[in-house]
């Protein structure tokens, strides 16, 4: 079946330099239609709370784009709600400005919500939005896509009991781990999808970027660990460990890290793919179970066939190329380390493609 339009509504933007399972999807159904990504919790104060990595795109905010076939709209406010972890608001101011801020969702895009006939929620600020779109488009299929635990990332009691209210609107709810099903409400239709990753990535990165040596690349900044690095670069420092998008600036890094800012992700795809290992430096006090599952570095270090080095709670059932420590341990560390370099880079992982995963997704929608 051929669709006609097809919204996302997420905290990241489809035309963000990282890249997360959401650009992913959006993607693999450009195949079926018009996808159209509206990037919601962005604001004047969004890097006076924490660095946003759309502040590149702030002077594009407001303003419809089409970039890449997608239609994207990042949607700046003055101010917006922002998790409970990061200040006690108050219930009842707290519960105000979520309400403001939901009925201020521009005229054009309540019209991208009466135009879709499938809407993508992400986990987090978007559960705010989902009694609106069953009262603007009652017929549209709404699917809720977990990528996180609301719990997990703090969010607001509000958005939590909300979630708890409305989640009952959604035709289906999307997990990646089954470890985030006991998180979602009872009697929610869940679909679960291995994880997928797109082949096309294997026409990046195709020259090392690399200047011969010993490679050791860390992607991403969830959970950033800064102290894997203070111990490794002391038991290893003929290793050039690439730190890139980490978001914590190179002078709290140790010497001898390679510290790269945001960069694009067919880019960033030539160090993963010709790293000698990969390194996912989680902190396992804030991390979640399911990283196992959803972390995407991990699984692009195994597509590519890299070993990787990471907690032993992230480790999962990928003993073979995954290589456990614990945390702010030297020992397990080095042990880690060295066993990633002995087992060495192996044939690609066999992972399912996100076309695959879209088929078998519209398929439980009845969209097939």
């Amino acid at each position: 079946m051929q669709l006609t339009n097809i919204l996302f509504i997420s905290g990241h933007d489809y035309r963000s330099r990282r890249r997360t399972t959401i650009h992913f999807l959006a993607n693999a159904l450009k195949a079926h239609g018009k996808v159209r990504f509206l990037s919601i919790g962005y604001s004047h104060t969004a890097n006076l709370v924490q660095s946003d990595p759309r502040s590149s795109l702030d002077e594009r905010s407001n303003l419809i784009e089409d970039y890449q076939g997608v239609s994207c709209f990042l949607w700046k406010t003055m101010i917006h709600p922002f998790n409970r972890g990061r200040f006690d608001l108050g219930t009842w101011f707290e519960s105000l400005l979520f309400e403001f801020y939901r009925k201020a969702l521009p005229r054009e895009m309540r019209g991208w919500i009466k135009l879709s006939q499938i809407i993508i929620v992400e986990s987090g600020l978007g559960v705010l939005f989902l009694e609106m779109i069953k009262a603007e488009n009652p017929r549209a299929k709404l699917i809720y896509h977990a990528s996180d635990d609301l719990e997990t990332i703090k969010a607001s009691p509000f958005l939590k009991d909300r979630f708890q209210r409305d989640a009952r609107m959604a035709d289906l709810a999307v997990i990646r781990s089954r470890c985030l099903a006991p998180a979602l409400p009872s009697g929610m239709p869940t679909y679960f999808f291995p994880p997928c990753v797109d082949p096309e990535i294997k026409q990046y990165g195709e020259i090392s970027p690399f200047q011969g040596g010993i490679n050791a690349v860390s992607v991403g900044s969830m959970l950033f660990d800064t102290g894997f690095f203070e111990i490794a670069t002391q038991w290893f420092p003929n290793i050039k460990f690439h730190v890139i998008g980490s978001g914590v600036p190179k002078s709290k890094l140790p010497v001898g890290v390679i510290h790269y800012d945001e960069i694009p992700f067919e880019q960033t795809i030539g160090y993963i793919r010709h790293a000698d290992f990969g390194i996912a430096p989680y902190r396992s006090d804030k991390a979640p179970a399911y990283l196992a599952d959803t972390s995407l570095k991990l699984l692009q270090f195994a597509y590519f066939g890299v070993p990787a080095v990471c907690p032993h709670f992230a480790v999962g059932d990928a003993t073979a190329c995954r290589f456990g420590y614990e945390i702010d341990d030297p020992a397990t560390i080095k042990s880690a380390i060295q066993c990633a370099l002995a087992k060495g880079r192996g044939p690609a992982g066999n992972v399912p493609s996100w076309d695959e995963h879209v088929q078998s997704m519209l398929k439980q929608i009845g969209l097939d």
